[in-house]
């Protein structure tokens, strides 16, 4: 990459060129891990607890082809919609929607609460990306209908509850959190999203076999 000239903000005075920026180019995986060191050191323990569990789906993903005839193992360490399917016929209806409403739902509090606590910072990232970015328009555009369709969508109950009931994930938890969805309603409809999903796969695996 190319050298740049450093400009001031307010005069536009030429500066030195950027020490940082001769002759280098800032890897992908570098900027990748800080970026996840950042999140981390704001997300504290909830950060943790969910790199934790996705080290372990990762895992459990990496060793399946190992694991396919131990399905329910594997449905607890990488809860896919595949492996889920797999471990169906293995349990009984109530024993499957147990663990896998467990399994699912292990992080997804955790990215409630770290878009519950953190809005302030979700919106000054995005002001930051638009400010790096506002030489393309369709970035700020994108980012700004973005923004106005969850700030609708969660001034809405029934229509946030409705998002959540089906897709019950932590990152729409997050989303949830961070635009100010009530734990109540963001709890009982991405629970009873999971539970009527893992009901309903269950019960077509049966009907199948």
């Amino acid at each position: 990459m190319t050298a740049t000239i450093a400009t001031d903000h307010h005069t536009g005075t030429p500066l030195a060129p950027s020490r940082e920026r001769v002759g280098t180019r800032p890897s992908r995986s570098g900027a990748r891990r800080r970026q996840l060191v950042d999140w981390l050191r704001q997300a504290r323990g909830h950060g943790v607890w969910i790199l934790i569990w996705s080290v372990v789906s990762w895992v459990g993903t990496a060793l399946s082809p190992t694991l396919l005839d131990r399905p329910v193992l594997l449905m607890a360490l990488a809860p896919r919609a595949t492996f889920v399917l797999l471990a169906a016929p293995h349990l009984g209806l109530w024993s499957f929607v147990a663990l896998g409403t467990l399994r699912l739902s292990l992080t997804d509090w955790n990215w409630y609460l770290v878009g519950r606590r953190f809005p302030e910072r979700g919106a000054a990232k995005a002001e930051r990306a638009r400010d790096q970015q506002s030489r393309f328009l369709w970035v700020r555009w994108t980012l700004r209908v973005t923004d106005q369709l969850c700030r609708w969508l969660a001034g809405r109950r029934l229509v946030a509850g409705a998002v959540l009931f089906f897709r019950p994930n932590g990152k729409y938890l997050g989303v949830a959190g961070a635009y100010g969805v009530g734990p109540v309603l963001a709890g009982l409809s991405s629970v009873s999203g999971t539970v009527l999903y893992l009901v309903a796969m269950h019960q077509g695996i049966g009907a199948l076999l």
